[in-house]
């Protein structure tokens, strides 16, 4: 009976944790500007990157950093959304974890997770900020 009775609190916590989604539109609130760091001038030869961060569990246990060129920008919590003003061209944008939390056990910068984007002056490109079920914190282009 007791094998039983772990069996199913194991498939129940199990179930309870999983990849984060994404935020209803309508629900997501920007960013306090107390955690907006960097790029928030804009000007007419800036072109925007926005970045929404995913809610769930997983994601209420996993405070992020958002980086531009290595270059820590905000920290963004769950159902959070910032912009950044940057220069057209070619930019390395990224999430890791802000200290503490599920998802900063070991070397923080192990959980960083980058990725190459280009954009043109007055351009705008969303990105979707998230945490896989083992912890790691994923950046991908978006349309929400």
């Amino acid at each position: 009976m007791k094998r039983i009775v772990a069996a199913v609190a194991s498939l129940a916590l199990a179930s309870c944790i999983q990849a984060t989604k994404p935020a209803a539109p309508e629900s997501v609130i920007p960013v306090p500007t107390e955690r907006l760091y960097l790029f928030q001038e804009t000007t007419d030869e800036t072109s925007q990157v926005v970045a929404t961060r995913d809610i769930g569990l997983l994601a209420k246990g996993c405070p992020m950093t958002f980086l531009v060129d290595g270059q820590k920008a905000a920290d963004i919590r769950t159902g959070e959304r910032a912009v950044f003003n940057l220069a057209a061209g070619e930019h390395v944008i990224g999430v890791e974890p802000s200290g503490g939390g599920l998802c900063a056990m070991g070397d923080e910068r192990r959980h960083r997770n980058e990725i190459s984007v280009t954009i043109k002056t007055g351009e705008s490109k969303r990105f979707r900020l998230s945490v896989d079920v083992n912890g790691k914190p994923g950046i991908a282009p978006t349309t929400l």
